[in-house]
């Protein structure tokens, strides 16, 4: 009778031990780090197996509308940017209206930092973007660029303030 008791004690020991085991690995693999998966974005977390749509970009900075812009080499004039998520990577970004030519000009820029770099690209009526970077610092984003017309090279600074 004692070693029928002592049996059933061990078997007893041994399904607890079983469920125990059981019940810890449902419990380990059934917890998910929810967070941002993807390693190109500025909130990266490595510890993160389950991405929740968090994740921000260097570009998102430069996302939005800007109002009562100006260039110098449009005296006087005053009008609004949009800049949006680019077609591309995730570092790029799509400045629409760029420099007041006009709501149908586009161009692309690729954003580094607090920096962006413009691709080159027709500004409308013969007018061709030959280079331009820019920066944004807080809500105001400054862009220098060369554009050519007819042959000559002009070099202008828009100043754009985000609302």
């Amino acid at each position: 009778m004692k070693k029928m008791q002592l049996e059933f004690a061990k078997n007893l020991r041994f399904i607890g031990l079983a469920i125990l085991t059981s019940a810890m690995t449902l419990t380990y693999t059934g917890c998910k780090t929810e967070g941002c998966t993807d390693p190109t974005a500025t909130n990266y977390d490595e510890k993160a197996d389950d991405d929740d749509g968090s994740c921000t970009y260097e570009r998102d900075a430069f996302i939005g509308t800007y109002n009562n812009s100006t260039d110098n080499c449009i005296s006087g004039t005053s009008f609004n940017m949009t800049i949006d998520e680019g077609a591309g990577s995730t570092n790029q970004i799509t400045i629409n209206n760029f420099g007041g030519f006009g709501s149908s000009i586009s161009i692309t820029g690729t954003v580094s930092g607090s920096s962006v770099t413009l691709q080159s690209g027709a500004l409308g009526g013969g007018i061709s973007l030959l280079s331009g970077s820019g920066a944004i610092s807080g809500n105001i984003l400054t862009i220098n660029y060369t554009y050519d017309e007819g042959g000559f090279e002009f070099t202008c600074t828009i100043t754009g303030t985000k609302s």
